[in-house]
């Protein structure tokens, strides 16, 4: 319930912000992407998934939606073709992929659809920023890299679990973490022989 909350909260200030500015818009994108990962390792449910993803959503409707200059138009008009272009490209492969024998399942290639061509449109915005977007985005970005070298600093003293609670969110990172090969020595010599893989006899 509280991510479908953070979701909602998300919409409605990216929206409000990005309808404003371009530069404040980003803003807010930003900052809910540096703080996504841990409110969803904290708040694992459902909605919490896709806190970012409404931001970036509402950053699309809020500033495509707004009345563009002729100078910003003429800018954006190379960015937004060859944005339309990845975004097509995909869609050509996914369309010739049941040819293929070894094809993935048409929900893995709209998860890996969705990683590629969503922030794709972002391209087009970066092409619209003017001196004073990137004049409010420059030093909010320096800020939340503080942050995070902060939290970062805290985590290393006090545990990463301090912030990232285990559960089944963090576990995958959790169990990367914690688990070594056993044929790798943590001082660096190399493997016994009786954990060497045995290799096949040369020929005669």
């Amino acid at each position: 319930m509280l991510g479908i909350i953070f979701c909602i909260a998300s919409f409605i200030t990216t929206y409000v912000f990005a309808r404003r500015s371009l530069g404040q818009g980003l803003v807010v994108v930003f900052s809910v992407g540096y703080f996504y990962g841990l409110l969803r390792a904290r708040f694992p449910d459902v909605g919490s998934h896709f806190i970012f993803d409404v931001s970036l959503i509402a950053l699309y409707i809020a500033r495509f939606s707004a009345a563009v200059g002729i100078q910003s138009r003429l800018q954006s008009d190379p960015a937004k073709a060859w944005a339309t272009a990845l975004i097509c490209w995909p869609v050509v492969v996914m369309a010739y992929g049941p040819m293929i024998v070894d094809t993935q399942p048409i929900m893995v290639q709209l998860v890996g659809f969705r990683a590629l061509a969503f922030v794709i449109p972002c391209i087009v915005l970066g092409a619209r920023l003017k001196r004073e977007d990137l004049d409010r985005l420059a030093p909010a970005v320096a800020i939340l890299n503080c942050v995070a070298l902060g939290f970062a600093a805290l985590e290393y003293f006090f545990g990463v679990e301090t912030f990232v609670p285990h559960n089944d969110v963090s576990d995958t990172s959790s169990r990367r973490r914690t688990s070594r090969p056993a044929a790798i020595s943590t001082t660096g010599s190399r493997p016994s022989s009786s954990t060497r893989t045995p290799t096949a006899a040369p020929w005669p």
